[in-house]
């Protein structure tokens, strides 16, 4: 079994982990949306490689196996499977981040009322009230994710050296949100214990950080990826055990 393989496993398997714990609390919501979603992802990725990207890559002179790309531009069909490829790598980054949005969103505020009874005696009330992020908020990942999948659609083939680059400034920027919007929510609500879907939330913006080790600090990125699948493996292994653990003990 390749780490590929269990990677897209272990992700499926997480998912539906995070399907039934949904139904049970609705909190749960993001992270399965985001997990399913990324596992049909993976399964359309895979059908546009194998059916055109890479035999058309192998055709153009690229090597899939030693993690070498086309020498020249590919075209037709195969062509428009690859920005199809493209455009939902960088919806990974959109999607992570309105997932951690969707999380973090929820702010409590707590305001003293002074209630004064006939007998003259005053009674303070704690009221609550919840605030959500604004809708608009959630458009903002669609813009971004729509900008980076046009450039890079509208500039190829010049832009084939920057799709590195362009990957991983998508990814960094959707950690780096997911991660303040944590920050910003540990900091306004103190809770006394984390929830499962924000647990899960933390894990994923964490191993996807060092998960970019290996890509892009590797000279080949393509080489590089595989070393990427080991932290996968490792993160969906962890959301199935944490996810499969609440289920069993809230049975």
């Amino acid at each position: 079994m390749t780490l590929l393989f269990a990677a897209r496993v272990a992700l499926l398997l997480a998912a539906v982990f995070a399907l039934v714990l949904a139904r049970r609390d609705p909190a749960h919501r993001p992270v399965a949306a985001f997990l399913c979603g990324g596992a049909l992802a993976n399964a359309a990725r895979i059908a546009l490689q194998r059916l055109l990207i890479l035999p058309a890559v192998i055709d153009a002179g690229g090597n899939p196996v030693r993690g070498l790309p086309p020498v020249a531009p590919i075209h037709g069909w195969a062509r428009v499977a690859a920005h199809t490829d493209h455009s939902i790598q960088f919806a990974w980054s959109a999607g992570l981040v309105m997932a951690a949005l969707w999380v973090f969103r929820k702010a409590e505020s707590v305001r003293a009322v002074t209630l004064v009874r006939p007998d003259g005696e005053q009674l303070v009330i704690e009221r609550r009230t919840i605030h959500g992020a604004p809708r608009w908020a959630l458009i903002v990942p669609v813009i971004a994710w729509a900008g980076f999948a046009t450039f890079f659609t509208a500039t190829y083939p010049e832009s084939r050296p920057l799709h590195r680059q362009g990957y991983l400034l998508a990814d960094m920027l959707a950690i780096g949100t997911g991660l303040a919007l944590c920050a910003a929510w540990l900091r306004r609500e103190r809770p006394q214990r984390i929830g499962d879907a924000a647990t899960c939330m933390l894990l994923i913006l964490l191993l996807e950080g060092v998960s970019l080790l290996g890509p892009y600090l590797a000279s080949n990125y393509f080489a590089g990826y595989n070393r990427a699948q080991i932290v996968y493996v490792v993160l969906y292994g962890l959301l199935s055990l944490l996810q499969g653990g609440r289920l069993w003990i809230s049975r």
